[in-house]
């Protein structure tokens, strides 16, 4: 191992690396600053609640020299950056083009009024 210092997400235990994460995500818009740490994905470093109560990603946490990180599961990962086309996108759309699908909605009864 070479004498870098590696660095990890705490709350998953993946890599993370010194770059800002390419979520399209606002974050000045939720009082935060643009993060400067994300998983090798480009994701955000998982979610951890703030000082304020709310959720800000987590601080990236030193990897012991004695203690290998886990290499994540790589059949899972996307290949390409969050927000563009991705095999999620794809999912979204069949799912809602299902919700105004006549035939899910019969299996359906009505709410009541008030209910």
């Amino acid at each position: 191992m070479s004498g870098e210092q590696r660095w990890r997400c705490p709350e998953c235990g993946e890599v993370a690396v010194r770059q800002p994460p390419s979520d399209l995500v606002p974050w000045e818009a939720h009082g935060l600053s643009g993060p400067e740490w994300s998983h090798r994905d480009g994701s955000s470093l998982c979610p951890v609640t703030g000082p304020s109560g709310g959720y800000q990603p987590a601080r990236p946490q030193p990897t012991h020299p004695q203690a290998a990180p886990p290499e994540p599961d790589t059949s899972t990962m996307r290949s390409d950056p969050p927000g563009r086309n991705g095999p999620g996108r794809a999912y979204m759309a069949r799912m809602i083009a299902r919700l105004g699908d006549p035939r899910r909605q019969a299996d359906r009864p009505e709410p009541e009024a008030g209910a």
